[in-house]
């Protein structure tokens, strides 16, 4: 270590982009929620709902290295766990 800083709150401005990111994505998370539940309600009565049927498989990348089946990490090195 070269030279020891304590931790510091950080100002509104060094984390206002990431707040005004989450705030977005919860709102639009949110959003989509209720326009599905609206759209599988119609579809149980019957009606039409405006949906674009994908026939394709949707590609999902996980943001971790490990299997979702585990709860254990998946180790890259050769050595024993």
């Amino acid at each position: 270590m070269i030279e020891y800083r304590p931790a510091q709150p950080r100002t509104f401005a060094d984390v206002q982009a990431q707040i005004v990111q989450k705030l977005t994505m919860d709102k639009a998370i949110e959003l989509a929620r209720q326009d599905g539940e609206a759209k599988l309600a119609r579809l149980r009565k019957g009606e039409t709902a405006d949906v674009a049927w994908s026939t394709g498989v949707m590609a999902f990348t996980p943001k971790c290295s490990r299997p979702a089946t585990t709860s254990r990490p998946t180790w890259q090195s050769g050595s024993a766990n």
